[in-house]
């Protein structure tokens, strides 16, 4: 999905460990996690109308996106990966005067994860 509201591309990712639910944000050019956030902080950057335009993007790089994000929580946080379930997962694209330079950053991390 394309969103204004970040500068690059950023996963939103859900998941379940011991029946609580974590909301996190992964910058995949940072190979980071940012701090978990609220239920609420969540859907307010997956915020969108109808008219937002879909982002065409390969779904295996947001299967190994998502796995990189998984496994920094689960290093991070100690836990065992057996008892982590992954709820959802969203791929934001920014829509700026920038886009141009996020597609080329997105390009550059399509041929790193390859």
């Amino acid at each position: 999905m394309e969103t204004a509201s970040i500068k690059l591309p950023t996963l939103l990712l859900a998941l379940t460990h011991q029946q609580q639910v974590h909301f996190l944000i992964y910058l995949p050019h940072r190979k980071r996690l940012e701090d978990s956030v609220s239920l609420n902080s969540f859907f307010d950057l997956a915020e969108c109308n109808q008219d937002t335009p879909t982002a065409l993007v390969d779904r295996e790089l947001i299967e190994q996106l998502s796995h990189d994000c998984i496994h920094l929580w689960v290093e991070q946080n100690q836990a065992n990966p057996e008892e982590v379930i992954r709820e959802c997962t969203l791929y934001l694209v920014p829509t700026t005067k920038d886009k141009q330079q996020g597609v080329m950053d997105f390009l550059k991390l399509e041929d790193e994860v390859s």
